[in-house]
């Protein structure tokens, strides 16, 4: 949110001559900037005429379009440490239980074994 408010700040700085553009305020400018997030197009940019504004408009989109990336990268880089801290923290409990499935089917093979008439008795 942050990064999004003052993105759109410097391009409402920008365009402030132009109050109809869609950067001319720092609402429409905020709301350009989210959707970009869900990839719309950049046309009002080609329809500039100040070729300073122009490419200034396209380099800050195009940094803007970084960070939100670099910013949802390091989201998703927390959320599987998180993930990863928490399963290392139950492993050992899941090692003993699956351990000790094995156990009683080992138990209950060698049962059924013993049982067996051609096997002979299980000891005591």
């Amino acid at each position: 949110c942050c990064v999004l408010t003052g993105f759109s700040h410097a391009m409402a700085l920008l365009y402030r001559d132009e109050p109809s553009h869609d950067y001319g305020t720092i609402g429409s400018s905020w709301i350009t900037f989210f959707f970009f997030v869900f990839n719309l197009d950049v046309s009002s940019l080609n329809e500039e005429s100040s070729t300073h504004r122009k490419y200034v408009g396209y380099l800050l989109t195009a940094l803007y379009m970084l960070v939100v990336a670099l910013v949802i990268t390091n989201l998703i880089i927390a959320v599987m440490t998180n993930t990863f801290e928490e399963i290392q923290k139950n492993s050992r409990e899941e090692w003993l239980l699956q351990r000790a499935r094995v156990i009683f089917q080992m138990e209950d093979i060698i049962k059924a074994r013993f049982s067996n008439p051609y096997w002979g008795k299980l000891p005591e």
